[in-house]
């Protein structure tokens, strides 16, 4: 379950929304490992989601004009 809420951040530099993951016990070393290929790639775990979203969309988008 995604957490949506309104948030008022001073580093965005205005408001926002915030979003909160939760990991069971068994997928905490996933979460370890991924903080590990985040520190190698110098992304933040927000950045990273976002250029995953963004791909997906696009490629979504894309597949929805290719039947037009």
């Amino acid at each position: 379950m995604m957490n949506l809420k309104k948030t008022n951040t001073a580093l965005a530099g205005g408001t926002g929304k915030g979003v909160s993951l939760h990991f069971k016990e068994d997928e905490i070393p996933l979460l370890e490992q991924f903080t590990q290929y985040r520190k190698r790639h110098y992304i933040t775990l927000s950045g990273w989601v976002k250029q995953q979203m963004s791909k997906a969309l696009s490629a979504e988008n894309q597949a929805n004009y290719s039947f037009r």
